[in-house]
């Protein structure tokens, strides 16, 4: 039984160093046992010689290993969890889980509602960071609540704390480097930056202007659809929407698209949706490219028929998982 597990958690290891490589920031923390306060990946008496340790202030243990340690699940490490240990081991008792409870940030998101070089000096600008998890039907989610701290330039401007965004006016332009830490339950930890995000003194607002296009909750799918998000600002407002691809054509008109202008064989399919009133287009999956890959053209419109300059947006699937 002990090679079997050993086998799982090999095969665990190298899942999470697969998703730690992917989103290319962030903590993956080894899966631990129920049971296992040392870390070693195994339950035995050197564990309860552990707890009993922490218990008398003699040694110090991680939160997560606290978490492990806390065989009956009340929320609480105390002898009654070194007795129980201890009966598993003479036989006498089963864990609840007796498996493996790898808790870590699994992936995370960070974004403004600003595009760099849209963010103006003077104008608020709202930064979301969201770390994301593999939750725990027995226990709900242990690694709640996420708490984040937000830095500047390397200053903190805003404290540890479960609010996830960090609302910032710019005093003069300049180019900045925005960076969110993302702490879980147990203090594991994961880093969103957004580099060089520039901010500039102003531009004009007479027409509509797409000051932020993108794509901040997509989910790892080959079919279905991502949901692209769209913020217009200027003119006299009242926006209408075009979004236009090129890409496939799957003869269906049901996905929200239309083509465009007439193309003989040898043309790339201009698809459009038009102009519409939606600021949030979920474009389907049928469209993306054998790379997985789609460049989408952004237009807004405001009620005196002004149209903004293109924005054009390039996306791919990402494994992100929550």
């Amino acid at each position: 039984m002990k090679g079997i597990y050993r086998l799982i958690a090999a095969c665990m290891t190298a899942v999470i160093l697969i998703c730690s490589l992917s989103v290319g920031a962030g903590a993956a923390l080894a899966p631990m046992r129920i049971g296992d306060a040392d870390g070693d990946w195994d339950v035995t008496i050197l564990d309860v010689t552990r707890i009993q340790r922490w218990l008398t202030g003699l040694n110090n243990m991680t939160k997560l290993q606290q978490f492990a340690a806390d065989v009956n699940g009340d929320g609480e490490l105390d002898i009654l969890d070194a007795t129980r240990i201890q009966r598993m081991l003479a036989g006498l008792y089963v864990f609840y889980d007796y498996g493996f409870a790898g808790y870590y940030i699994s992936d995370h998101r960070f974004y403004a509602d600003y595009d760099s070089g849209k963010a103006r000096v003077g104008a608020p600008v709202t930064f979301h960071a969201e770390a994301l998890s593999f939750s725990a039907e027995t226990f709900g989610d242990p690694q709640l609540p996420m708490t984040y701290e937000f830095f500047i330039n390397d200053v903190l401007v805003q404290e540890r704390s479960e609010n996830n965004e960090l609302v910032y006016t710019f005093d003069k332009a300049g180019t900045y480097d925005v960076c969110a830490v993302m702490y879980n339950n147990f203090d594991e930890v994961a880093y969103g930056r957004i580099s060089d995000y520039r901010v500039v003194d102003g531009y004009s607002l007479d027409r509509p202007v797409i000051v932020s296009a993108q794509f901040s909750d997509d989910t790892y799918c080959s079919v279905g659809s991502s949901p692209l998000y769209v913020r217009a600002e200027g003119g006299s407002g009242d926006y209408k929407y075009m979004y236009t691809i090129l890409g496939k054509y799957d003869g269906y008109q049901d996905d929200g698209f239309f083509i465009e202008e007439p193309v003989d064989s040898q043309s790339i399919p201009v698809l459009s949706t038009g102009y519409i009133d939606s600021d949030v287009f979920s474009v389907p999956r049928a469209l993306y490219s054998m790379n997985k890959t789609v460049i989408i053209t952004v237009y807004a419109r405001d009620s005196k028929g002004q149209v903004s300059e293109p924005v054009t947006v390039r996306h791919w699937e990402e494994m992100l998982i929550g």
